[in-house]
Parts: C-alpha cells; sequence; structure tokens
C-alpha cells in the first residue's frame, strides 16, 4: 500500500526548507562579513587617471619646426594614468605608484610660411612615466570616509615623436631636407600636491577624488636616434636645440582634477 503525502503538507515542509536554509545562509553572512571601516584599512592596490590643461602648446616642436614656419595645433589637455600600493597608518599613508602622463596625439597638423603656403604635414606625441612616491596626510575622517592631503615625488622619462611630411612647397623651401621623424628624449623631477576625498563605493573598493597642481619642467632633450631635420645632421645623444640655440623644454605643469579606485586588502 503506497503512502500518500497531501499536496499542502509537502508545500508546507518545502517551505520551512528553503526558510530555514536562507537563516543559515544569513548567519553565516553575518559572521564571516567583513566589516569596512576607513581607520582600519592599512594596504590597498589602486588605479585611475588623471585630466587637466596643458601648458605644453607647442613647446616641443615649435623651435625646431623650420625657420619661418608655424603650425596650426597645439596641445590643450594632458590625460594620465597611475597605479600603485598605498600603506596607511591612523594619520599618514604612502603611495607607492607609477603614473603615466600623456596627452592626446596632435594629427593632422599644418605647417605654414608667412603667406599661408602649405609646407609639411604634421604629427606629435609626448608623454611623461614618472615612478613617484606619495605622502597622504589624513585630515578628517569618518567609519567610510575620509579627507587627504597629498604630496608626491617623482623622476619623470619624457620622450617625444614629431613627424613631418613635407609638400613639393616644402620640398622646394627646405632643400636636402626629406620626410623625418624628429625623437627625443629628457629627465626631470616632478613634485604634486592635491586635496582628495575618500569613500567607500562597494564591500572593500573605495573611490579618491582629488584636484591639485603638478609640477614638471623638462628642461633637456637629446635626440633619441639619428636624425637629418631643418637645422642639418643630428646623431643619438646629441642635445636638442632649438633654432636659436636654446635647449628645447616642454612643460607639463598645470592643474590636474584625478580619480583613483582602491581595493583594500583587509588584515
Amino acid at each position: 500500500m503506497r503512502m500518500r503525502i497531501p499536496f499542502n503538507r509537502m508545500l508546507r515542509s518545502l517551505f520551512l526548507a528553503l526558510f530555514f536554509t536562507q537563516i543559515v545562509v544569513l548567519t553565516e553572512n553575518v559572521v564571516w562579513a567583513r566589516v569596512f571601516r576607513m581607520a582600519d584599512e592599512t594596504v590597498a592596490t589602486y588605479f585611475g587617471g588623471s585630466y587637466g590643461p596643458s601648458l605644453l602648446k607647442q613647446s616641443h616642436f615649435s623651435g625646431t619646426s623650420g625657420t619661418g614656419a608655424t603650425i596650426d595645433k597645439s596641445f590643450l589637455f594632458n590625460n594620465g594614468a597611475e597605479f600603485g600600493l598605498l600603506f596607511r597608518g591612523p594619520k599618514l599613508g604612502i603611495r607607492f605608484g607609477v603614473e603615466s602622463i600623456m596627452p592626446s596625439t596632435l594629427t593632422k597638423g599644418t605647417g605654414s610660411d608667412a603667406n599661408g603656403l602649405s609646407l609639411y604635414n604634421f604629427q606629435s606625441n609626448i608623454s611623461a612615466l614618472v615612478p613617484k612616491i606619495t605622502m597622504e596626510f589624513n585630515l578628517k575622517a569618518g567609519d567610510n570616509w575620509r579627507t587627504f592631503l597629498a604630496l608626491g615625488y617623482g623622476s619623470a622619462t619624457a620622450t617625444y615623436k614629431n613627424t613631418y611630411t613635407l609638400t613639393t612647397d616644402g620640398q622646394s623651401a627646405f632643400p636636402g631636407v626629406a620626410d623625418f621623424s624628429d625623437e627625443g628624449t629628457a629627465a626631470a623631477t616632478l613634485y604634486d600636491g592635491s586635496l582628495g576625498y575618500e569613500v567607500l563605493m562597494n564591500d572593500t573598493t573605495t573611490i579618491a577624488l582629488s584636484v591639485g597642481y603638478r609640477k614638471l619642467e623638462i628642461l633637456k632633450y637629446k635626440y633619441k636616434a639619428d636624425v637629418i631635420n631643418f637645422s642639418g645632421n643630428h646623431s643619438k645623444g646629441d642635445p636638442v636645440l632649438n633654432d636659436d640655440g636654446t635647449d628645447k623644454t616642454s612643460l607639463f605643469t598645470g592643474s590636474h582634477a584625478s580619480i583613483l579606485f582602491r581595493f583594500y586588502l583587509g588584515k
């Protein structure tokens, strides 16, 4: 004789089983879930970016783009990216990171003479790679937020590449010069300061927003490769000079806003 279990009893048993299973899961989550407190977090990885107006303008090409020629485009903004490790204490944190400052490539530029005659087409890119250390001083904090002052120092390596494609008129204006790419590199020191606000975003991930100012002046470039340009023959390692004999310089200096995502690793 088969035993028949009433449908209502079976449904009630299933409901109770699911209910108690959920209680067990929730209890386990409460027991094992990690509670985030800003004051307790000490180690994090991070990455993010920055953006701001650029003082580069035409500094790394205007002085070496051919006597009497002017280029119709400039660098207007600096883009940046950074990643690294953060170690924090109650009042002070230290970031060890690498920052890349890389304005968007300038394309479809034109070099013209005083009469507006097109002499060449022009393209340029420039960037700076900066291993850096940043001190973060905690100003005020709650359980899941804080404000801070950051002061940074880094050793930058800047590189640029300017590409010239001569027109027929340009070949006449600069006899003996063919299409070429002019490449240079230089080292400099970066100083950076900012004010920031960090807040919990999700679980153990925070977002840090800041505004600040960096000083990075590139004062002396050297050629990265042999080249024949508008001023003659140059060998790798020669100093890059403007047409008037002064050193080629460029400025990454300027204000910026940044956003960093931080992933705390726990104790």
